[in-house]
């Protein structure tokens, strides 16, 4: 992951989970435990991983396949499905949801939000780019910050190059 904060608010962000200057420096392991589990995970998530973990420090499969039916309202969500969704994600032989597998899927391609059956190809594609509509945010054209900086028509062919 990679962090692009200032230096103002890398200190609000310490001082907001009890660290400052006063405090001892940090071990590596304290680093990654408060990147890990207090800097880079919505609390949000973790509200709703303990509603289905009722608490506990993972949640039963079970609990999985309702997070699934309810939260993501995908209705024929099964064990099944649930067990190959979590799959990439569990680590350390658990046997249930730990919130680190929960956490893991959420914010992977797993859990894109088009669905996959958007990706089918139906149309013919072997037309040259020119007989193709291209559809693309009015931000396409911004060389820099949308509010103030340039903006270039050369910028769609950059994307295009890009393949973004």
């Amino acid at each position: 992951h990679k962090m692009n904060l200032s230096k103002n608010n890398s200190k609000r962000l310490l001082e907001a989970n009890g660290i400052d200057k006063q405090s001892a420096p940090l071990s590596f392991a304290q680093c990654a435990d408060l990147l890990e589990n207090r800097l880079w995970v919505y609390t949000t998530l973790k509200d709703v991983f303990n509603k289905y973990a009722q608490g506990a420090w993972a949640m039963s499969w079970d609990a999985f396949v309702q997070f699934l039916r309810n939260e993501q309202q995908d209705v024929n969500a099964n064990m099944q499905q649930a067990e190959s969704l979590l799959a990439p994600h569990m680590t350390g032989g658990s046997n249930e949801v730990t919130f680190e597998a929960f956490h893991s899927f959420l914010v992977s391609s797993l859990n894109n939000a088009m669905h996959w059956r958007a990706n089918d190809v139906y149309q013919d594609m072997d037309q040259p780019l020119q007989h193709y509509f291209m559809y693309s945010s009015h931000n396409t054209y911004c060389a820099s910050d949308q509010l103030v900086g340039d903006s270039h028509v050369d910028m769609y062919r950059r994307v295009l190059l890009n393949g973004t």
